[in-house]
Formats: C-alpha cells, sequence, structure tokens
C-alpha cells in the first residue's frame, strides 16, 4: 500500500478548476494500491460541511511570517512520519513550502509539486525562492506541453523531471447526445428562446479578463441584437465589472449568474463557450465546453492552443484583443450550422480528457516514485 499525502492550501469550493481536479483524483484513486490523505494548511467551512473521500488531516499554518508556523511544519513532519507517507503531492506556493520543509525532517519524503498555472501571480520573492524549493521537489506534474516547456526554459528544470498529466474530465457527466431539455435548461437560466447564448465559466477574478468579454459583447450587440452574454462564477471584479456594464449601456444583455455548483447542468442552454484569460496552463472549463458540444471562442495562452485546434473545434483569438474575440463570437453567432459542426469536433476532442486516463497516469507516477524511494 502507498500512503500519499495531498497537501493544497485549503478548499473554500469544489467549483474552482485545482480543487476540482483533486477532489476527483481523491475519489477514483484504486483503494487497493494507494491511501490517500488530504492535509489543507488552513480549514474551511466548505471542508467542515462536506463528505470528503479519504481523511482530511489540518496542518494548521496560516502564512509563514508567524513564528507559529515553524510550530506547524514541525508537527507536520511528525505526521509525515508516523502516517509513514510515501509520497507527498503539493498545490499551490504555500502548501508546497511546507510540504517539502515538513518531508526534510522526516526523512526526505518525495514530493511531487503539482503546476496547473504559469506564475502570473509570483513577486520578486517568489522567483528567488521558487529556485530553492525546485532543488528539494523529487518531480512535477505539469497538466500542458505549454507550462512544461515553460518550467525547463525560464526555471532549468530537467524535462524528466516533470510528467505532463492532462486535466480529466468525468464525461458521464456530459452524456452524448445532450439529452438535457434545452428549453427548460434556458427557462431556468433566464435565457429567452431566440437569444444566442454566449457564456463564461471563470471565477471573476483579474487574469480571467471579464472586461475584454464585455467589451466584445458591446460590439457583437450591434451586429447580432439578439445576443446575451452569461457569466457564471463570482469573485473580487464582480463589483469593478457590474459597473463597467452599466457605462457600456449594457444592462439586459450581460447577466452575472453568481457561483455555479453544476456546470454539466447548465451548458445545454448556451450556443457559445468563451474564455478570455490572459494566462492558463489548462482550462477545464475549455475542456467541459467541448464536451458539451459548444464551439469555443478562446484566447491563444499557455495551453489553451493544445486544447483547441483553431478552425476546428473553436477560434483562437490574441490575449487582450477585445475586437478578435467580438468578431469570432459573432461569426458563430451568424451561422447555426457553424456552430454545430464546431461543436461536434469539439465533442470528439474533449473524449480524449478522460477522467479514467488522468487517475491512471497519477496512480503511475506514485508507484515509481515510491518505488525508487524504497
Amino acid at each position: 500500500m502507498i500512503h500519499i499525502a495531498f497537501v493544497i492550501d485549503t478548499i473554500e469550493s469544489a467549483t474552482a478548476g485545482t480543487e476540482r481536479q483533486l477532489l476527483h483524483l481523491l475519489e477514483r484513486l484504486d483503494r487497493t494500491r494507494f491511501a490517500p490523505v488530504l492535509c489543507v494548511l488552513r480549514p474551511s467551512d466548505w471542508i467542515e460541511q462536506s463528505v470528503l473521500p479519504c481523511p482530511v488531516y489540518n496542518v494548521s499554518i496560516r502564512g509563514f511570517k508567524h513564528p507559529a508556523s515553524i510550530a506547524g511544519i514541525g508537527k507536520f513532519s511528525g505526521f509525515l512520519r508516523g502516517r509513514r507517507i510515501d509520497v507527498v503531492q503539493t498545490h499551490f506556493r504555500d502548501s508546497t513550502i511546507a510540504s517539502v520543509c515538513a518531508s526534510r525532517l522526516a526523512g526526505k519524503v518525495p514530493v511531487i509539486a503539482t503546476r496547473r498555472n504559469q506564475g502570473y501571480w509570483q513577486t520578486g520573492l517568489d522567483k528567488r525562492l521558487q529556485p530553492i524549493l525546485n532543488r528539494l521537489t523529487t518531480a512535477f506534474i505539469a497538466n500542458s506541453r505549454s507550462t512544461m516547456d515553460k518550467m525547463v526554459r525560464d526555471e532549468g528544470i530537467a524535462p524528466e523531471r516533470i510528467r505532463i498529466i492532462p486535466n480529466g474530465l468525468d464525461l458521464s457527466k456530459f452524456p452524448w447526445p445532450m439529452n438535457g431539455d434545452r428549453e427548460s435548461t434556458r427557462q431556468a437560466l433566464g435565457m429567452s428562446r431566440d437569444e444566442i447564448s454566449v457564456g463564461i465559466v471563470a471565477n471573476l477574478r483579474p487574469i480571467k479578463r471579464h472586461d475584454l468579454l464585455i467589451e466584445a459583447a458591446a460590439i457583437v450587440r450591434g451586429r447580432h441584437p439578439n445576443a446575451r452574454f452569461h457569466l457564471f462564477g463570482d469573485g473580487d471584479e464582480r463589483e469593478k465589472l457590474e459597473a463597467l456594464v452599466r457605462e457600456r449601456a449594457l444592462d439586459g444583455v450581460i447577466r452575472f449568474h453568481g457561483r455555479c455548483e453544476n456546470v454539466p447542468a447548465m451548458l445545454p442552454g448556451l450556443d457559445i463557450g468563451v474564455l478570455c484569460s490572459d494566462s492558463e496552463s489548462m482550462s477545464n472549463a475549455v475542456i467541459e465546453y467541448m464536451a458539451a458540444g459548444l464551439p469555443v471562442v478562446a484566447t491563444n495562452v499557455g495551453g489553451v492552443g493544445e486544447t483547441i485546434v483553431d478552425g476546428v473545434t473553436g477560434s483562437l483569438v490574441p490575449a487582450g484583443d477585445y475586437s478578435g474575440l467580438a468578431n469570432a463570437i459573432a461569426r458563430f453567432a451568424a451561422d447555426a450550422s457553424l456552430r454545430n459542426t464546431t461543436g461536434q469536433s469539439g465533442r470528439r476532442k474533449a473524449e480524449g480528457y478522460s477522467l479514467d486516463q488522468c487517475v491512471a497516469a497519477h496512480e503511475s507516477l506514485y508507484a515509481a516514485i515510491a518505488g525508487s524511494a524504497q
């Protein structure tokens, strides 16, 4: 039996991309071979209220500026020794710092660092700290070729230390052809029968650039008066974005739905899926759009171009180009046949991102790392 500690800062919701991928993995790991435990640096209401698929350990580290964090790392190292943890897998910066330190104290337990973004958030201090963490990390998981290439180019990490494991999708939640009642879904979401529904699923954060979609909506609206735009997600940018909607006189054209707990049930109501981020490693939303048979319009950043085949499963536009975003959306809005054929191609592409394949790739890596540490 291989004992694995999955370490993450916390989980506030199951809807965020990294958190959702981790929870899927915890649910699907072969329990005859692997014994997982979820380790969180700090608790959350969501964790306390949820039934999770494995034991949970509270590391009790809220930051590294407080002296109590040293005691927390010492306690965590004792946990790793006591539970005879064979492999530690980390998510996000703080969990990696805590895990690297604790694993060293516990006798150099192998650490796998997960990379699901391209470090857009890093400060100067982070960039100075990263090489130290990299040297003390056993292996890395990148969810796109683009992210792996960036790690090799910018951080000097040897390619053989990196395993590319794309995000996995539970295709059973996206039956094909889509059998959901489109009309009832649209009615529940407040969509009219004849509107062209353009949707984005993303937390309202600056990196997601919802402002580009709002600017694009003003252009598309002039060409297609029946176009409506639906934003699914929440975050600190909401007030600012709502102000921009009013400024562009788009009240009634753009709707904020808030956090979406059931994306597969909502997607059949849309006609077009959008991603307009400035940085991505691999987008869960893009794969979900394609699984639901939607044409996708997305900014060509990070690993997005590995997922979308431009002109086949969707359209790629340069980052920051709201005019290009508008033109691509307008093309799909004008042609139902194009939406249909592009959506079908996207569905076929999405079937290559099965959750079973993703889990199997992780299990293979755990077995190799634990075996080499013997």
